[in-house]
């Protein structure tokens, strides 16, 4: 972690301020601004080969703080972190490791003093929460984490066939089906798919958290990162792209079927054949609170942009319950109503 930011009017060292879009000296309350753009670089892929990525290795080594000089361990997971001894927020010096540089950044829109109000409110608008809990949070410590993830864009070229049908009633009560035989060639592309490549957290627990605004991705610049941690990614670029493809046939499917009008699906065939594929390193905007309830910890994340806060959080056994024989009753004096 060799590259630091010192205030220049007191020394201090400087971070990274979401109300402001800038750096701020906690120290002196110095401010500085610095270049932002919403142009990031895109990297051509081909999703039908294999894609090799040279070896990254995990060793600790000696660096020195360009804050005050001190010498310090440095584990090459982190591309950011803070100096064990002066406390200075350092982000790694990308040109003297083997580390890829993220090309895109979501900046945080607020800090951790806005983020606790934020997840407790965000918390007392889940579905069975307990109501001890909706009326204090247990002390709780939050971390501000960015996730790096992939962002994949595709084009594809599309043959399908398949069978729909239509479902008609007859007068004695029965159902009858009408088929039909549908085929085409369809070009689709997919944009922003975001498959997340963080040890901390899996893709279910990033969508539970998403959509993040695309549109407030910038270029990623070091600033973005001092006063907040980011592990390097941990998912290689070929596993992703396995995902994506999953994501794009979906994609691609729902796109062709919500063309027609129908009742049910006998059959569809698909051929994808990719015309042009992209993708970009970026890095999200997290917070991860953690705290007890119980006899039970829990960790649950918040989008460090827009506040929503995800899964992972305490339920009321008994508010499940009630719900569960009410909506049971419920159908029981329907049916009751319907047949009688």
């Amino acid at each position: 972690m060799s590259i630091s930011n010192k205030c220049k009017s007191c020394g201090g060292s400087l971070e990274y301020n979401p109300a402001g879009a800038d750096l701020i000296c906690r120290k002196c309350g110095n401010s500085a601004s610095f270049d932002k753009s919403l142009d990031f670089h895109h990297h051509s892929i081909d999703m039908v080969a294999e894609t090799i990525e040279p070896e990254f290795s995990f060793e600790t080594k000696s660096s020195h703080c360009s804050n005050c000089g001190a010498i310090y361990g440095e584990s090459s997971t982190n591309i950011s972190g803070k100096c064990e001894y002066c406390g200075a927020h350092l982000v790694r010096d990308f040109s003297l490791s083997k580390a890829s540089r993220p090309d895109a950044c979501i900046p945080y829109m607020f800090d951790k003093t806005m983020a606790r109000k934020k997840f407790a409110e965000g918390l007392k608008k889940k579905k069975f929460i307990p109501n001890k809990l909706k009326k204090q949070l247990p002390a709780n410590d939050i971390e501000s984490v960015y996730i790096p993830a992939y962002l994949f864009n595709a084009k594809t070229h599309n043959e399908y066939n398949g069978r729909i049908y239509d479902t008609y009633s007859r007068s004695d009560g029965s159902s009858e089906r009408s088929y039909r035989r549908i085929s085409g060639v369809r070009d689709v592309e997919t944009r922003n798919i975001v498959i997340e490549c963080s040890g901390r957290m899996s893709q279910l627990t990033l969508d539970k958290i998403r959509p993040f605004d695309l549109n407030q991705m910038y270029a990623f610049k070091d600033e973005f990162l001092l006063g907040y941690s980011v592990e390097y990614y941990d998912k290689k670029l070929q596993d992703a792209k396995k995902l994506v493809d999953e994501v794009v046939k979906y994609d691609v499917k729902h796109h062709i079927l919500n063309s027609y009008s129908y009742d049910g699906i006998d059959y569809f065939n698909l051929k994808t054949k990719y015309i042009d594929a992209n993708y970009s390193r970026v890095i999200l905007p997290t917070y991860c609170v953690t705290y007890k309830y119980g006899k039970k910890e829990y960790k649950t994340f918040m989008n460090g942009q827009t506040g929503k806060v995800g899964g992972n959080v305490p339920r009321s056994k008994w508010k499940i319950a009630f719900t569960t024989i009410a909506i049971l009753l419920g159908v029981g004096a329907f049916l009751y109503l319907l047949f009688s």
